[in-house]
Order: structure tokens, then C-alpha cells, then sequence
């Protein structure tokens, strides 16, 4: 058996069918984890705090035969009808039904996620948090030399004007290692991080 994310049961009986158990009823209160703040590492990945991140057990288990653990955190992100999945890691801790001790992931974005707002759960064995809302980053390459520009990390703007443009107030733009000559004035809040390695504004560079 294994707890899929969706909080169905994924069940084998060695054979070649699958079976997926759907409880019914509503989820615990009680298990159910929280987000209390995601904020940006210099790498470029971020860093997720909140309670109850690993669920209060350790996962699906069959006796005392088979124990699918999964007391880590999940993160997904949403919008409209496509769901993505982030790569949590460096957990600060896989201890279970641990109350209002506040825990932590790091997690990395997907690949290729566009720019935009999305609603981001923790997920802790098939339990979501409450949704928060989430800007995905804008990125840009002073040194990019393709044709589309679409502010993904593969696809970059090649303009630090063209991301403030694309970018939402409150949202994030990336920078690859690079410099710009541009001498602009940006007039709504945002933050911009250079997660690969020093990038350079402005005439004095």
C-alpha cells in the first residue's frame, strides 16, 4: 500500500492489477498541516515553513510486514486544471504528529513553470494545508541569444524591462549570471534574485 498525494490508498496484491482505495468521510483536523511563511534562497530555491509538514503518522503500512513510509512533505501548485509538483528536500526533520512544532523543506521549482500566480498546498500523506497564493518567477538572460522570450528558465527575457513588464506586483524576477547596460526605474514592488551567480545593472558594470 502507498498514500498517494491525492489521500487515496494505492494497494498491490502482487499480481499485475492495482487497486486505489478512496476513504470516505472528511480528513482529520487535527492532521492537517499549515503554512506559515515561503521565502527565496540564494540558490534559487526557496524555503517553506509550517507545522504538522510530515503528517501524524508515517505513512500506509500492512501489519507488521510492510511500512510505506511517507512523513515528508510535498508541495503543489496549482492553476486551473494543471497540477505541478515541487522537489522538496533538506526536510529539517521526518518526525510525525509533531503539533505546533514549526518545521521545514526546501524545495525547488519544476522546470519550465511560466510565469504567473498559482495556489500553492504542503501536502503531509494525502492532507493539504489551506492554499496560499504564489508568483512563480520571471527569468532573465542578458546573454540570451534565441528567438521566444517567455520568461521561463529555458526561454528567458533577454531584457531586465521586458521581465518588471511580465512580472506580477509582489512577484519575483530571476537573474542568470550576466550584465545589462539598462538604466530604468521600476515603480511596483517585486524582488530580484540571481541565483546562479553575480548579474550586473547599469552603465557602471
Amino acid at each position: 500500500m502507498l498514500q498517494l498525494p491525492n489521500g487515496r490508498v494505492l494497494f498491490s496484491d502482487w499480481s499485475t492489477q492495482l487497486h486505489a482505495y478512496t476513504p470516505t468521510g472528511s480528513p482529520l483536523a487535527d492532521g492537517k498541516p499549515t503554512i506559515h511563511s515561503i521565502t527565496w534562497n540564494g540558490d534559487g530555491s526557496l524555503h517553506l515553513t509550517g507545522t504538522l509538514l510530515n503528517g501524524i503518522s508515517s505513512g500506509a503500512s500492512y501489519g507488521d510486514d510492510l511500512q510505506m513510509d511517507s512523513n515528508y512533505p510535498l508541495v503543489r501548485l496549482s492553476r486551473g486544471a494543471n497540477g505541478y509538483y515541487a522537489r522538496t528536500h533538506h526536510w529539517s526533520s521526518t518526525s510525525v504528529a509533531t503539533g505546533s512544532q514549526v518545521l521545514s523543506t526546501e524545495f525547488y521549482l519544476p522546470a519550465g513553470l511560466t510565469p504567473g500566480s498559482y495556489s500553492l498546498v504542503v501536502v503531509a500523506n494525502g492532507l493539504p494545508s489551506n492554499p496560499v497564493s504564489f508568483y512563480g518567477p520571471v527569468w532573465v538572460d542578458f546573454n540570451y541569444g534565441g528567438f521566444f522570450e517567455f520568461g521561463t528558465f529555458p526561454l528567458p527575457y533577454k531584457t531586465l524591462g521586458s521581465g518588471v513588464s511580465a512580472v506580477a506586483a509582489g512577484g519575483a524576477i530571476m537573474l542568470k549570471p550576466s550584465a545589462s547596460t539598462e538604466l530604468m526605474t521600476i515603480s511596483k514592488p517585486m524582488t530580484i534574485h540571481t541565483p546562479g551567480g553575480p548579474a550586473r545593472i547599469g552603465a557602471g558594470h
